[in-house]
């Protein structure tokens, strides 16, 4: 848009507010930087539009398909460029985000100081992130995050365990963390039948006996992730193996890595040339979540969803290639390799002996699951929603 045409826009706001004030049960979501419709915002806006009429819920976006996808459905939203957007901006009282103040506007300055935050993030991980990673961050990042620190009345945390290694990285206070769950793992217990119909549709009738995802973490942009990062690994004895097992394997690269590092792509594309490999991108499927209650076995090495994936209690294998490098660069929240849940590979041929096992029934790894799982899970229901939707509630003069 126009730099001309939305200083407009946000002056006229700021007239129309002092006319009409703020809206006391006006609430607005936003997530991934208004580019995506997804995570836990997402669930919580339609938990809340389907259970709680009373409070006004309005998705901000800057992507035009994501307008006409709600609207189509009947949910409110609004491009944060418009006009109607800046007014919903200024005039909420209340702002849900998963990833920073840029879900719901432009620029962390457009966002007013008058609007209450209720921070839900997209994971908390065992790596460190924000302001505890070791690598530091930028002037202009630190300066976003401090704004956000002071807008935000409540974040979010799966955990006591959690909060205490959470506020290192977000510095909100440890006073604003509430344990609630998180929304998006809701679907884990209690599942969705759109879900189940979106499953069916995408294995196409295929019958497996088990099914395993694949899916490593982002490495914040220093290098490209590396999937099978084994010398010995052989794609032939892979889909042999798949074969014989009767399973299917998906893979999913983070968004970020797949849009940069055309190497990554045309590999997994190479991949997914065999039957028993598909891909499981973020076109596919946007919210992971959507899928893990399908999945019998995660692969990954650092990535927050193994900590939602534990709610399941599952199997899972890890592949941290690089945990030198990652925990000298980033750093780690807790002990990484004493609280694996899973066994930690760094070849194929140790790959295919896990999954061996797990598949004919071998899991040796049930105790230290479950001990992770009581320390990251306070809850495991499926009324995450419900309990974030009465913090939503207790922000809302007008509404008690």
């Amino acid at each position: 848009m126009n730099k001309y045409i939305y200083s407009i826009y946000s002056m006229i706001s700021s007239i129309i507010l002092i006319f009409l004030g703020k809206s006391s049960n006006l609430v607005i979501f936003g997530s991934k930087h208004g580019a995506s419709y997804n995570d836990n915002s997402r669930f919580l806006f339609e938990w809340i539009h389907h259970n709680r009429p009373e409070i006004k819920c309005i998705w901000i976006t800057r992507k035009d398909e994501i307008l006409e996808m709600l609207e189509i459905n009947g949910l409110s939203c609004l491009n944060m460029f418009s006009l109607r957007g800046k007014i919903a901006l200024k005039r909420a009282t209340v702002g849900v985000i998963s990833y920073s103040l840029r879900d719901i506007a432009p620029n962390p300055i457009d966002v007013p100081n008058s609007i209450k935050i209720i921070q839900l993030f997209h994971g908390q991980c065992v790596k460190a992130v924000r302001f505890a990673i070791k690598e530091g961050l930028t002037d202009n990042e630190i300066k976003e995050r401090r704004k956000e620190a002071e807008l935000v009345s409540y974040a979010i945390s799966t955990s006591g365990f959690m909060s205490k290694y959470w506020e290192k990285c977000v510095q909100f206070g440890l006073n604003k963390h509430v344990t609630t769950g998180y929304p998006r793992n809701d679907c884990l217990i209690r599942i969705p039948k759109k879900h189940s119909n979106m499953w069916s549709k995408y294995l196409k009738a295929e019958n497996n006996e088990k099914t395993i995802l694949y899916a490593p973490t982002w490495r914040h942009g220093r290098e490209p992730t590396k999937f099978f990062p084994f010398k010995d690994f052989n794609k032939d004895k892979l889909v042999d193996f798949l074969e014989q097992k009767n399973t299917i394997l998906l893979l999913r690269p983070h968004k970020n890595d797949l849009n940069k590092h055309q190497e990554i792509r045309l590999f997994l594309e190479d991949l997914a040339n065999s039957k028993r490999v598909k891909l499981a991108t973020h076109t596919i499927f946007d919210d992971v979540n959507s899928i893990l209650p399908f999945v019998d076995i995660l692969m990954t090495d650092y990535s927050g969803l193994y900590h939602d994936y534990l709610l399941m209690n599952r199997p899972m294998i890890f592949i941290p290639y690089d945990y030198g490098e990652f925990e000298s660069k980033s750093g780690f929240l807790y002990d990484y390799n004493n609280n694996l849940p899973g066994p930690a590979v760094d070849s194929f041929e140790k790959l295919q002996f896990e999954l061996e096992n797990i598949i004919n029934g071998t899991d040796n790894y049930l105790k230290p699951r479950k001990t992770l799982r009581d320390k990251i899970h306070k809850y495991r229901d499926s009324s995450s929603c419900e309990r974030v939707a009465d913090l939503v509630k207790n922000l809302l003069p007008t509404i008690q």
